[in-house]
């Protein structure tokens, strides 16, 4: 395959073409309509309640704290995979076609796709983490304090200080998957 192919099918995979023209959205199944006679003229605008593009669809309870910063970083790690795969497509691109004569290294590449896909799973976990401290019920401290990589300490004159400690993110996710083994999917 030549430079020219390779870079079609890595376009096609990564913006790959709609199967109607239309945009793909959250639609009940049609037998909803038909069979059970069921109303969704409401689904007709893009803002509907209820679907994801909406505003006040992921809803989070005045006086928590971290609510926006979660909901504003939730698709981060998402956005990380998806670009050390592009990345890794580029390289791909360029080592099948024989046009890494034009840079010497023959490790161009592959650390950027390594950081960035472990720094996908990295922001995945903390996130997961973050979110399950707010949303669990009666969860102790010194659990939501690992969850965080913070450590509490009792200072001089008896303050209480909280020292922040950074974990491999293996031993996190290990213990995250044993608080909710759900979270596997």
């Amino acid at each position: 395959m030549d430079y020219d192919d390779i870079s079609g099918e890595l376009e096609a995979i990564f913006n790959p073409e709609p199967d109607d023209g239309v945009y793909r959205r959250e639609w009940p199944h049609d037998r909803l309509r038909t069979h059970h006679n069921l109303d969704f003229k409401y689904m007709e605008d893009w803002l509907w309640e209820g679907s994801t593009s909406h505003p006040n669809t992921r809803l989070w309870p005045k006086g928590e704290p971290g609510g926006d910063d979660l909901t504003q970083s939730m698709d981060v790690a998402q956005r990380l995979f998806y670009a050390s795969l592009r990345v890794f497509g580029d390289s791909i691109l360029i080592y099948s076609a024989g046009r890494e004569k034009d840079n010497p290294s023959q490790l161009r590449f592959y650390p950027p796709v390594v950081q960035t896909f472990w720094s996908g799973l990295e922001a995945f976990v903390r996130h997961s983490s973050e979110l399950m401290i707010h949303t669990s019920k009666n969860l102790p401290s010194p659990i939501a304090d690992y969850l965080r990589d913070q450590i509490t300490t009792v200072g001089k004159g008896g303050k209480i200080v909280k020292d922040t400690r950074y974990r491999s993110v293996f031993p996190l996710m290990a213990f995250s998957i044993t608080l909710n083994p759900s979270c596997l999917g």
